[in-house]
Formats: C-alpha cells, structure tokens, sequence
C-alpha cells in the first residue's frame, strides 16, 4: 500500500498533486511546497526480529529496544584516531607558537583551528562508538512515547504522544546532502496528536527492524 503525505505537517496529498518527474508537490494544508514522504503501512510484518526486544514498561507500557553492532563503526573510530594525533602533532609542533604570538589576530585564528578540528575528532570518535555500541529504545505507554538514542544511560532523548488510533508508518523521508541533492533515507513516522508527523529511526538503518518496531507501535495504540 502506497500514499504520500507533506513531509512537514503530514497532511495527505492526493497522488495526481505529485509532479512525479521533479518529485514534488504544494501542500493544501500548510501551504508549503516539498518533497513528499511515500509511505507504507506495514501490514502483516513478522515484529520478530534478532536485534530487537520487547519488555514491559510499567502497568501498560512497553519498552521496545534495538541494539545492533554495525562494524563500519570501526574505521570511523580508528579515522577519528588519526585525526586526532594529527591535531594533537599539530599542536605540539606548530600551535603554541601561533597561540602564543604577539600577533593577536593570528594567535585567535590558531586558537580556533585546534579547537575546530579537535571537536571533529570528537565527533567522530561519538559517531564511530554509536555505531558499534550504541541502541535505540522506544518506551510508549498509554499514547505517551519516549525514543533515547545512545550508550548506556548517556545519550539523547526525544519525547512525542500519539492519538488513540493512529497508524505508525515505515516512511521515505528526503534529506538534502552537503552537496545539495535530496536522498531518500527511511524513517519511522509516528502521527502526533496535533496532527504533525515525529519522525525517527536515524540510528537504526535496519528496515527489517524499523518494520518490526512499527508493527509492535502500532499493537500499543
């Protein structure tokens, strides 16, 4: 089953509002033009899946978890390593020296190189841990929902509430790149109350699991 809808408000957009060459439509709803989200409604998905398990959460509640060690996390590690020796040799052989001159202009300018470069390290070292060691947690109880995504007890947190009856879907959303062209990733999309769409799934880039976690969403509501 396929339908579009605005990938801002979430209204539905009739199929012939889509120019299907460029891709894109004028929401009637919000008034804005955009890319739309195809999305598709997971009927009888198996919600069994390796990397995901169910607990109880509370009287009513659910806890849905999703930990999964994606290798690619280890490249993007040992990279973030290099930079940081390179920085760090920077730093010792040429940063003081530009740190500590008389030329104020240039001693801020070498200042905020090492400290640029040094948070790009870091936030390559992050991305590289959650990729390996990191896990999604989706809690819901009684339309009320809580998605963390990190390692252990540290991480971040996003909360969201869903209507009594509403859907979640398996969701194509367009992301525009560095280089300014849209990509299609696929994204959990989760109907608000207010009528909006909370989207997430970012860290898990499995669609057999996304499909999993949809069906048990939508066994809750």
């Amino acid at each position: 089953m396929n339908k579009y809808s605005c990938s801002k408000c979430g209204a539905a957009w009739p199929r012939e509002d889509v120019h299907q060459e460029r891709n894109m439509a004028l929401c009637r709803a919000c008034g804005k033009a955009g890319r739309p989200a195809a999305l598709f409604l997971p009927e009888h998905v198996e919600e069994k899946n390796p990397f995901v398990t169910v607990e109880n959460c509370g009287m009513h509640g659910m806890r849905i978890i999703y930990m999964k060690k994606d290798w690619r996390g280890i490249p993007v590690l040992l990279f973030s390593l290099v930079w940081m020796f390179v920085t760090v040799h920077w730093l010792q052989t040429w940063g003081w020296l530009g740190i500590g001159s008389c030329n104020w202009v240039f001693s801020v300018l070498s200042l905020a190189f090492f400290v640029v470069f040094l948070w790009i390290g870091l936030g390559m070292a992050v991305h590289g841990l959650l990729l390996l060691l990191g896990k999604t947690v989706v809690e819901v109880d009684r339309g009320q929902g809580r998605v963390f995504r990190g390692m252990g007890p540290v991480g971040w947190n996003w909360r969201f509430s869903m209507p009594a009856h509403g859907v979640v879907h398996l969701a194509i959303r367009h992301k525009r790149g560095h280089d300014a062209e849209w990509r299609p990733e696929w994204l959990i999309a989760v109907p608000r109350a207010d009528g909006r769409i909370f989207w997430f799934g970012r860290g898990i880039g499995d669609a057999d699991a996304m499909r999993a976690i949809c069906s048990l969403l939508n066994q809750q509501s």
